[in-house]
């Protein structure tokens, strides 16, 4: 006999214009777009400066992008991962 997990499932109302942020390995979904209006979607993903590319088996659930010919195992970088730097307070500050 399989066990059941109850999940604590929650929810937010949301208006034109609000956004959420999440672990991307969350498991999240949304009702249909009934409206005569188009939905926009941003997906960020922030990864270390160490991450390789790596195909995984089974369907690709990303969008395809001739432009990103990456090959396995080399680093995140270049024109189709942009880099950010930490600035520390100091430099912020002007010191």
């Amino acid at each position: 006999m399989r066990s059941v997990r109850i999940l604590d499932i929650v929810g937010w109302e949301m208006e034109p214009g609000d956004a959420i942020a999440f672990n991307f390995r969350t498991l999240h979904g949304a009702p249909a777009n009934n409206s005569t209006s188009r939905r926009r979607v941003i997906s960020l993903r922030w990864v270390g400066d160490d991450a390789v590319f790596v195909k995984r088996r089974g369907t690709q659930r990303l969008p395809h992008f001739p432009i990103l010919l990456m090959k396995m195992g080399r680093l995140l970088k270049g024109r189709s991962s942009p880099y950010c730097t930490q600035l520390n307070s100091q430099k912020l500050a002007g010191v």
